[in-house]
Parts: structure tokens; sequence; C-alpha cells
């Protein structure tokens, strides 16, 4: 029994080394004859290894920076670790554990679109980004915006975490607002403070518009 198991975890080890290498530098008997000391962060990134290597290969974020000598989170940006991938709760829960919430939040929730990604996944509730949070990061960039209120939630649990004023320095006007369905209604029944008529106009919405 013991040297099945050890078989198996060769076998395993061997089919996870295939892994991290494919469509790197290195050819798959390349791969099988390094020694597990020459697995060091300047050869994962000389040899192009990318996350969905690191991923394919069941590679664990304290791994990575305990074991090869990951020290940066930019480093695993480098090798194309993105807020897409961090909407998995349990990924992002990593990466916060090895690096810290403050370095994670640099990296992977300043812009815009990074934002509106995470916004309302297992991920971005794991960094506690609130819609608040989200929609002032999205200021300027109303396509953004109209993703953080459709991926929040429901219209009408979005709403009341929302001003006006954040809406207004969205830069979403009627069109955009519509369409998602921030109708002059909405905004005076759901918003905190509901918005004056001139608020409204402001929009570019009519308040009659419903």
């Amino acid at each position: 029994m013991f040297r099945k198991n050890a078989q198996q975890d060769a076998d395993r080890s061997d089919v996870e080394r295939l892994a991290l290498f494919t469509n790197t530098k290195y050819s798959p008997s390349d791969a099988l004859q390094m020694e597990n000391e020459a697995l060091t962060r300047d050869l994962l990134i000389g040899a192009g290894v990318t996350w969905d290597n690191v991923a394919a290969a069941r590679l664990n974020v304290a791994t990575l920076k305990d074991t090869y000598g990951f020290d940066s989170l930019q480093d695993l940006k480098r090798m194309q670790l993105d807020a897409l991938e961090l909407t998995d709760g349990d990924l992002m829960q990593q990466v916060i554990n090895s690096y810290g919430v403050n370095e994670v939040r640099r990296l992977f929730a300043s812009e815009p679109a990074d934002v509106a990604t995470l916004v309302g996944s297992e991920g971005g509730k794991v960094l506690n980004i609130s819609v608040s949070t989200a929609i002032d990061a999205c200021a300027g960039c109303p396509i953004h915006a109209a993703s953080v209120i459709r991926r929040a939630g429901s219209i009408l649990e979005v709403i009341p975490q929302l001003t006006i004023d954040q809406l207004l320095n969205s830069g979403l006007r009627r069109d955009g607002l519509l369409k998602i369905g921030l109708t002059s209604t909405r905004l005076i029944n759901h918003l905190p403070a509901a918005p004056t008529p001139k608020q409204i106009r402001a929009l570019g919405i009519e308040p009659r518009i419903l």
C-alpha cells in the first residue's frame, strides 16, 4: 500500500510539474529533470510561467511565496494574476494572507476596471469592497460605474448604497442610467437622500421619466 501511494504521489508530481511548464521555454523532459531546489522565482518568471500554469499545477500562494521566493505580489501580477482570477474567494483569501490586504487593494482594486470586476463577487466580499467604495473608484468612468451597479446586486438593493453626487461624478447620464434601471422614480424613492428635480435633470433625466 505504501509503495502504491508513493507511486501515485510521484505520478501526480510529474503531472503538476508538466502543467507548470506547459507552453514555456522548457520542454517536458527539461521540466521533469529539474531538481526541486531549482524552482525559484527567477527561473519560473524567466521561463514564461503564467498564472494559468500555476493554477493547473495546483500551487497555492503560500508555496509560491515561502518555497519559491515570490516575496512581492507584483511578481504574481507579472505572471498574469488579475482581478478576474481574484473573484474566487478562496484565492483572494490566500493572497491576502500572504501579502496583506493593503497590497492587494493597491495592485488589484485601484483601477475602475478591476473594481468593477471584483464588486459583488466572492473575492470582492473577502476584500470588503462596498458598492460605495466601488462607485467612487469609477468616478469619470461611466462604463465601469454601470458595471459596478449591475454586478453589485439587484437594482433596489444597490440604489440605497449610492448618493446623487456619486452618480453625477461617475459620468453616468440618461441612456446609461435608464439601461441599468435607474429611473427618476427609483432614484427619488430609494436613494438615501431624495434628489431634487434639478439634480435629476443634471443626470440628463426629466423627473417625469419612469
